[in-house]
């Protein structure tokens, strides 16, 4: 029996020397960082339960030679997970995905970066660049003096989409540029993608190392000032380009549809915004008469609702609610739930829903549609009772975090409230042993990564507005996931 374990540890000894197991050894602690170091460094970003990451790991790092390479070229350094100062590299260096490598010249300064899964080959491709011409900081250099041929400004779009510092004024000027290209299959592609990148994933980032976005991507007509004047003379600038392309007989039906997808979008949101801040001064009649009555959208129709209860005109509200007409099936349940919770608030300490009440609230809370989520808040604040539905998987990306139906009766015992939810966010996890916990945002910022060991109240009221997705996870499977709707 000795004999056989003699055995075994020289085997995994010999194992773990020829093929290299673990990156821990290659890679120091951030926190070991030196500076003064003449070489170049390599930073590489990942975090515990990160599937690309132990791709990497297992796949890549672990190779002797890619090993022997690295530890040749380069100082290396690991920041691994969220913790305090780790985070602060992470902010420092504009890292926001996983896993992500940083290469830095002897000076200290980033001059290329790529992330995700990349095989032995093109990972050592992309070390190759970090001292080329395709650096992401030559790239940067030509970007900014106005270098914009087709062929480098699809190269460019596609570095800086790799690492997630796409942002919408980008995708905007990279649109405009490829509109005055002669047509192909190729610029209809990029027109498509990129179009849906701008309208849809907003995100903004900044091209220095402090994590501040960079003065030239603000008061773009997709990104606007905080005024009514500037948000304003955005939406003008928007409708136009929305009406130029549409009146271009040089292009087909799909083509115009095509190029449009993103000034729509970007229109959609800024409109939005010109709500937020007409509300926020209390031009509520000024709001209200901007919209006609003949044809209300149902952006329309909320807008005017949200109006009437900012003023605390709450029978005003009701009226205009029962006088829509011929509204979609998704609006008719708002309306149904916004009446019921209307009675609520005009009866406050005595008001008590009936079981019918109850059962269509509940009804309308299980639907899948943008307002099911009042329904919930408003179920929850009748019967302190939560309804949890579960987080579609096209929501998450493929490879994040895989979806495990055997968790879903052990996850079932998490409950998170209220939902919508406004400053604060109640999470109540009964289980003995600690898990994970997750808070991403829509775009795919990580807001919270923690452990979470019992029942824990998060405060929220520092985040904006908008939809959440949380995660709870133990040991690489999912305990519990949904979304959530911060309303202010």
């Amino acid at each position: 029996m000795k004999h056989f374990l003699a055995y075994i540890f020289l085997f995994l000894f010999l194992l773990n020397s020829f093929c290299g197991f673990g990156q821990e050894r290659l890679f120091k602690d951030i926190s070991q960082f030196d500076s003064v170091s003449a070489n170049p460094k390599l930073f590489y970003f990942h975090f515990e339960g990160c599937p690309p990451c132990k791709k990497m790991d297992g796949q890549v790092l672990s190779n002797r030679k890619i090993q022997s390479y690295l530890q040749e070229s380069f100082d290396l350094y690991s920041v691994y997970n969220f913790g305090e100062y780790e985070n602060k590299i992470r902010k420092r260096y504009g890292s926001r995905t996983n896993p992500e490598f940083i290469v830095l010249d002897s000076m200290n300064v980033v001059n290329h970066r790529f992330a995700g899964y990349h095989n032995s080959v093109e990972f050592l491709k992309q070390l190759g660049f970090a001292f080329s011409s395709e650096s992401l900081s030559e790239l940067e250099r030509k970007f900014a003096k106005k270098e914009k041929s087709l062929f480098f400004f699809r190269q460019y779009m596609l570095t800086k989409e790799a690492i997630r510092h796409v942002d919408s004024s980008l995708a905007l000027e990279y649109l405009d540029f490829l509109l005055l290209q002669p047509m192909s299959d190729q610029i209809i592609k990029d027109v498509a993608h990129y179009g849906y990148l701008g309208g849809e994933i907003w995100i903004e980032y900044g091209a220095s190392t402090s994590g501040q976005v960079d003065s030239s991507y603000s008061n773009t007509p997709c990104n606007p000032g905080k005024t009514i004047q500037e948000i304003e003379a955005s939406i003008d600038t928007l409708e136009e380009i929305i009406s130029t392309i549409m009146n271009d007989q040089s292009l087909t039906d799909d083509q115009r549809q095509n190029f449009t997808e993103f000034y729509r979008n970007c229109l959609n949101r800024v409109q939005m915004m010109w709500v937020e801040v007409m509300l926020k001064d209390g031009r509520y009649q000024e709001l209200r008469d901007e919209y006609s009555t003949d044809s209300l959208s149902d952006d329309g129709i909320l807008s005017i609702y949200s109006s009437y209860l900012y003023e605390n005109k709450l029978d005003s509200a009701e009226i205009f609610l029962l006088s829509q007409s011929n509204t979609s099936n998704q609006l008719d349940d708002f309306i149904t739930i916004q009446q019921v919770n209307l009675d609520r608030i005009q009866n406050l300490g005595t008001y008590t829903a009936s079981d019918s009440v109850l059962s269509v609230v509940e009804t309308i809370a299980l639907t899948r549609h943008p307002y099911s989520g009042y329904a919930k808040s408003l179920y929850f604040w009748l019967t302190e009772e939560i309804i949890s539905t579960e987080l579609p998987t096209g929501v998450i990306e493929e490879d994040a975090f895989p979806r495990s139906s055997e968790s879903e009766e052990y996850g079932s015992e998490i409950t998170v409230s209220p939902n919508p939810f406004k400053d604060h966010l109640f999470i109540k996890y009964p289980h003995q042993t600690s898990g994970d916990l997750m808070i991403v945002d829509m775009v795919g910022n990580v807001l919270l990564n923690r452990s979470i060991e019992g029942d824990i109240e998060l405060n929220t009221s520092n985040w904006s507005s908008g939809l959440y997705i949380l995660l709870v996870s133990s040991n690489d499977e999912i305990l519990f996931q949904d979304k959530f709707v911060l309303n202010r």
